[in-house]
């Protein structure tokens, strides 16, 4: 380890010139890096996923899964509901038509 340290002190200029090649390589990549402003992104597809640690299936279905669907079925625009209560977990998956 004190070889490479030695090594590196003795030749101070190869590691300045090094770290400064690096600098203008990641300096040069950023700007011609490809970026939208305001890209195209579909949101047909929704999960809301609600975690209650320590309940079991039957609660998570009577106090949460219930509940979201009676609320979600009140929206218009939904294509396809689908609800899935586990222990201590309620996954529903939302189809948006469309245009919505």
């Amino acid at each position: 380890m004190e070889k490479i340290i030695e090594y590196f002190i003795n030749r101070s200029f190869f590691v300045n010139f090094v770290t400064v090649l690096l600098i203008i390589l990641g300096v040069f990549g950023f700007m011609n890096l490809r970026r939208e402003d305001f890209p195209n992104v579909n949101f047909d597809e929704l999960v809301v996923r609600v975690n209650f640690p320590g309940a079991t299936a039957e609660d998570m279905e009577k106090l949460v899964s219930i509940s979201v669907e009676r609320e979600l079925k009140e929206v218009n625009g939904i294509k396809e509901l689908n609800v899935l209560s586990g222990p201590g977990f309620s996954v529903s998956n939302i189809k948006v038509e469309a245009g919505n």
